[in-house]
């Protein structure tokens, strides 16, 4: 059984944010500027004393205190004392994986409401139903909806992993293993056709599940590739492992667990035992080969801390990704679920993050980059968000109190804004 969000945060000393009426959004063409701003650059010291103008969805500049002429219409926001960060990004949630139940519309959009209330702008769902999902992100893209922006996966896996009652749920009305979203893939399958397929249904990338052997993964790479689709996968697809996971050239993977099975029996005995001790793990060839392809091809690893502490192995998955970002890995923050479906509950990946501090001795500023930078990378976005840059989208949020000084201060959320639309203001 899952422990409560209040229970985990208050393990770690964090305070859960308090409920607050959702602020009413920001009309349409207008210039907003955020004055006295204290801004988060992917580096451990702040930008000090900026001014942030926002013309409607994008920034057009950050400079020094000076604020630029008023014009008619401007909202002029002094946040003095705070300290801006761009949008926080859950890169692994699940939305709509069973539609009918635990997913149901009501329950989805709760969780989304809290989501972008709690300071994340941008998710990637890591595959279910593509009909619900597209309009989910088609809402949330135009902002009739108070949600974080999607990016979502079809998914492809063997034959055998169809009989999952999952994949009946989330492509009810297909044959389980036919549907283009969701789809059985063998060595004679025309992936030029199947891709094409799942391209159609609004998905922008291609996640490799289970039951999929090496040469069906480097395939799929091969085929998603050219038709402009991310690749993203497990980090062990059983019978292909690890090691051939990276290799197949993909660009993200996925699960702490599933990549310390790079590792030979013996290794993860020994790391257990010594991770049980309370000692740094012994030296793993096995794994650091794998993780020098990842880091060498720059294949982003999501560890999802938050999901391991189910399975108990939240110590190991934490030494394997304390490893891969030793090594040079790009680590993004993924929580395999997203938070409860209560709008006023606080987003697991505030959680997520301090997990990268405490069990992976990532410093603040890099979980942050993590859940920032490195998360927009994953969803392939890292053009338009992930950093507060003139040109790139207004996502952003306010704390009021410093990350940087203290991880834990990622919940002082006290302003949301995305696509240059305010959906929470304290």
């Amino acid at each position: 059984m899952r422990t409560s969000i209040g229970t985990l945060l208050a393990a770690l000393g964090m305070a859960v944010m308090s409920a607050h009426p959702a602020a009413a959004q920001s009309p349409a063409s207008h210039r907003t500027i955020l004055t006295h701003a204290e801004v988060f650059n992917g580096t451990p010291q702040w930008q000090r004393d900026r001014t942030i103008v926002i013309d409607d969805s994008m920034i057009t500049a950050i400079d020094s205190a000076t604020v630029p002429a008023s014009r008619a219409g401007d909202v002029v926001i002094d946040v003095h004392g705070r300290f801006v960060i761009p949008g926080l990004i859950d890169s692994h949630v699940h939305l709509a994986t069973d539609p009918d139940h635990e997913d149901s519309p009501d329950r989805a959009l709760a969780r989304l409401h809290a989501a972008i209330r709690g300071g994340v702008t941008n998710v990637r769902d890591m595959a279910g139903d593509a009909r619900r999902l597209a309009d989910l992100a088609r809402s949330a893209a135009v902002t009739d909806l108070p949600s974080p922006d999607i990016r979502y996966a079809a998914l492809f896996a063997g034959p055998t992993f169809f009989s999952d009652p999952r994949t009946h749920s989330s492509s009810e009305g297909f044959v389980p293993g036919t549907a283009p979203f969701m789809h059985a893939v063998t060595d004679s399958s025309d992936f030029r056709e199947l891709v094409a397929q799942a391209k159609g249904t609004g998905a922008t990338a291609i996640k490799m599940y289970a039951a999929l052997d090496s040469t069906a993964a480097s395939r799929i790479v091969a085929e998603a590739h050219r038709q402009g689709m991310l690749v993203w996968a497990h980090a062990a697809l059983r019978p292909a492992m690890p090691k051939q996971v990276a290799a197949s050239g993909l660009d993200a993977m996925s699960h702490g667990n599933l990549l310390a099975s790079a590792m030979s029996a013996a290794e993860r005995s020994a790391w257990t035992k010594a991770l049980g001790a309370g000692q740094a793990p012994p030296d793993s060839p096995a794994l650091d080969s794998v993780l020098r392809v990842m880091a060498t091809h720059r294949i982003i690893f999501d560890p999802t801390l938050f999901v391991m502490q189910d399975f108990g192995g939240l110590d190991l998955a934490a030494a394997v990704t304390r490893r891969a970002h030793q090594l040079g890995v790009l680590i993004s923050t993924g929580t395999d679920s997203i938070g409860a479906p209560d709008t006023t509950a606080v987003p697991d990946i505030h959680l997520e993050i301090a997990l990268l501090v405490h069990k992976a001795g990532f410093t603040p500023a890099e979980a942050l980059v993590a859940a920032t930078e490195n998360g927009a990378r994953t969803l392939g976005i890292f053009d338009h968000v992930g950093s507060l840059v003139p040109g790139k989208r207004a996502d952003l949020v306010v704390l009021g109190s410093d990350p940087l000084a203290d991880i834990n201060n990622t919940t002082s959320v006290r302003l949301v804004m995305k696509r240059g639309v305010i959906f929470r203001r304290v």
